[in-house]
């Protein structure tokens, strides 16, 4: 998948796309700037910043908060770059976050104490970088993607896959089966290694590898399959995110049917408590942080890779479920 996108670039289609056909005099005025500022943003003569970038959402009647929200869980100020770019690193290190976003140490640290102006093109680099998937999720629900063409091909790329993810989610076991070690040594393709790793079926294996080559996601190199993406976001689409957490809820529950034969492969558990509204909201920021732990703890294990996991997060309140059961099956 291609990571040449020129922010710049970017930042000023935006900026004429949300705009529409409102003439820039008019939101010129509602800023009260003297110049046409519009003009400067849209043509790359003045770079726009995130402030500047949240007032002009204002006027374009968006709201920004809403998305925060729902695609980054961040619920602080949207003005404050800082608060927000500290919720998005989580507990990663500048040193390594340096190297993920193509952006100096120095010049992370000026914007997050405010010393250096947080442009809207570096924010938008930082967020691509971290993940993709998101990052064009987050700006197609901002605006029609299909219409800005410094991410039109990228955006349609990523809309086939989770189209054909939300249609098969084994697709996504299958790739990141691709990355096991085991399949890298292998002098060429052996599609019973992939069956048995997904559970899947022979002919479904060479199913999943055809529609994966056709839409960009899996090459073929030396007599094997090499995965060149594995990323997913789901928070583009709330109907279909909720069917593929359904999904693999139900593929849990499958395995615990199975747990009594293999006690010692999966672990389950489950925890009723009581507790408020501030404390629930500190235990998903304490799952969100935990699943970058989950993540440090994959990469720095430099052991080899043979297993493919599932892992399924469920924080609600009863009152919520029990309310659709049937009477005679609580």
């Amino acid at each position: 998948m291609s990571n040449k996108i020129n922010y710049s670039t970017l930042t000023q289609e935006l900026i004429k796309g949300l705009r529409g056909k409102k003439s820039q005099n008019y939101y010129n005025k509602r800023l009260k700037q003297k110049t046409n500022q519009i003009h400067r943003w849209e043509t790359g003569k003045s770079k726009i910043t995130w402030v500047e970038f949240m007032r002009l959402l204002q006027l374009f009647k968006i709201d920004f908060r809403l998305l925060l929200n729902r695609f980054f869980r961040f619920q602080g100020d949207v003005e404050s770059i800082s608060l927000f770019l500290t919720h998005l690193f989580g507990n990663k290190k500048i040193s390594e976050l340096s190297k993920t976003v193509q952006l100096s140490e120095f010049k992370i640290r000026r914007i997050l104490n405010g010393s250096s102006p947080a442009y809207l093109a570096d924010i938008l680099k930082i967020i691509d970088l971290l993940n993709r998937f998101r990052f064009l999720g987050f700006l197609n629900a901002l605006i029609d993607l299909n219409k800005i063409g410094e991410v039109k091909e990228q955006f349609a790329q990523i809309s086939s896959f989770m189209k054909t993810y939300y249609e098969n989610p084994r697709i996504g076991h299958i790739l990141l089966a691709l990355r096991l070690d085991g399949y890298k040594k292998l002098k060429k393709h052996d599609p019973s290694f992939l069956a048995q790793k997904v559970g899947i079926s022979l002919s479904e294996v060479a199913h999943f590898l055809e529609i994966l080559i056709k839409i960009g996601y899996v090459t073929k190199k030396d007599e094997k399959y090499l995965a060149t993406s594995v990323q997913s976001d789901d928070s583009n689409d709330p109907k279909k995110q909720i069917q593929i957490r359904k999904y693999w809820t139900a593929q849990a529950l499958l395995a615990m049917e199975n747990h009594q034969a293999f006690p010692l492969q999966d672990a389950f558990g489950s925890l009723l408590f009581t507790t408020n509204s501030a404390v629930k909201e500190k235990i998903i920021s304490i799952y969100l942080k935990f699943f970058e732990d989950l993540k440090n703890c994959i990469m720095s294990d430099k052991r080899e890779h043979d297993i493919v996991l599932a892992l399924n997060f469920h924080l609600f309140d009863p009152v919520h479920s029990t309310s659709q059961i049937p009477e005679n099956n609580k």
